[in-house]
């Protein structure tokens, strides 16, 4: 049986690619629409900073599984050896890490969901 931590490793590295195509395609096709990749506008833009982002979501979620955080039961903590409690604390940095990658790529998506709409209208 696989771990947990492996299955979500197999899970986020194989999405990311996924996701880093869609990204792609969609530059390249407004490429073509518009001629040029200097007359891309600023989703397009946008969404090469998404891709950004979701590659630090990517890393930090791995990061967090591979390591302990601070999402623990109660009384865990007072029984790790300082081994565990140096990754306990790493593990609690990449949690900030990764909610500000999540936040950022969230945003960023939004922008993007706004400017089309108002494209639309």
């Amino acid at each position: 049986m696989v771990s947990q931590v492996r299955s979500l490793e197999i899970e986020s590295w194989t999405l990311y690619p996924i996701g880093l195509l869609l990204i792609a395609a969609r530059i390249a096709s407004r490429c073509l629409l518009l001629g040029s990749w200097k007359k891309l506008q600023i989703d397009d833009w946008i969404m090469v900073f998404v891709a950004i982002t979701f590659t630090g979501v990517t890393v930090s979620v791995n990061q967090v599984s591979q390591n302990l955080s601070n999402y623990l039961p109660p009384g865990t903590a007072e029984k790790f050896t300082p081994e565990e409690k140096d990754n306990a604390i790493y593990g609690s940095k990449f949690v900030m890490i990764l909610e500000e990658f999540m936040l950022a790529n969230t945003w960023l998506c939004k922008a993007c969901l706004l400017i089309l709409y108002h494209q639309m209208t």
